[in-house]
């Protein structure tokens, strides 16, 4: 099951009462497939949001719809008013008196902020989707003309948040990108469950992505330190091979016995090794007279 639709399960557990309930009930209806004086119905694939929507018109408007099934597995879910005296009770309630005018949002039920979350939901019902968070952050509202972007997008704006506007061929897309609002506008919305995931994934990317800078730069010093140390290493078998080991003074074997069993360390490293434990550039000192010596032989 998709993220998306595990959200959309979640919003379909919250049952507002009341004039909030109506507010939902006008978000779902309004931005579903068709929400006029010829056509209200929804096409989902979720079946929670098909039962919601027919509960809506049986509870609030005593209006039987016609629900289907279609699609190649039958995964979808159509919902429909089939009846003109049916849709023009629906379409007075909300204060319409003509086909045009269902694309303005009656302000009457998104008065307060309490509707407007209620309203936001219902909406994201109709024409939301949400990205699995673990890919990508992304959540977005799909509309079917300008109108209705703006107003939506004006609606979340009330809630301090900044969604982005665009066009996706004929529709118009209001959406969000950053983790951060989306999880405010989830939780407006009620979908607690679902802000408590994404923030859980962030917090698993952010450790990852900080498990990934470490080991990262744990092997650049590696190889840094591996490629310093390649000449040293050179140096101390030709002087081992030669057998001068002997002539070399205490401190300068040592280096050179070091250096061959542990061509791994960072030069701090192999100076606290040393028996007299010399500085860092003790050590150093010592290696690049190794270097001298070997090339003079």
């Amino acid at each position: 099951m998709s993220f998306s639709s595990q959200l959309k399960i979640e919003l379909c557990t919250l049952w507002p009462s009341g004039v909030q309930k109506l507010a939902e009930c006008y978000g779902l209806l309004m931005f579903a497939r068709g929400f006029s004086f010829d056509n209200i119905s929804i096409l989902t694939e979720n079946e929670e949001v098909s039962a919601r929507y027919a509960s809506f018109l049986r509870t609030i408007f005593d209006v039987s719809a016609r629900v289907a099934q279609s699609g190649t597995r039958k995964d979808l879910n159509t919902v429909k008013v089939t009846g003109a005296a049916d849709r023009a009770k629906i379409m007075h309630f909300f204060g319409y008196v003509k086909s045009g005018d269902s694309f303005i949002i009656n302000k009457k039920y998104v008065d307060t902020t309490a509707r407007i979350s209620d309203f936001l939901r219902g909406a994201f019902l109709a024409c939301g989707s949400i990205t699995n968070p673990e890919k990508e952050y992304h959540l977005e509202f799909v509309l079917s003309s300008e109108t209705q972007a703006k107003e939506i997008a004006e609606l979340i704006k009330t809630a301090n948040l900044k969604p982005r506007v665009t066009k996706r061929g004929n529709c118009h897309v209001v959406y969000f990108k950053e983790s951060g609002q989306i999880e405010d506008i989830l939780t407006f919305m009620g979908a607690t469950t679902a802000t408590l995931d994404i923030i859980d994934v962030k917090i698993y990317k952010d450790f990852r992505n900080l498990a990934n800078r470490r080991a990262n730069a744990e092997i650049a010093n590696i190889t840094k330190t591996v490629s310093a140390a390649a000449p040293q290493i050179e140096a101390a078998k030709k002087l081992r091979d030669k057998g001068v080991l002997t002539e070399l003074s205490t401190e300068l074997a040592e280096a050179v016995m070091l250096r061959l069993d542990n061509p791994e360390l960072s030069l701090r490293d192999l100076a606290a090794l040393t028996s007299d434990h010399v500085s860092r550039s003790g050590i150093n000192h010592r290696l690049a007279k190794i270097m001298k010596i070997a090339e003079e032989l």
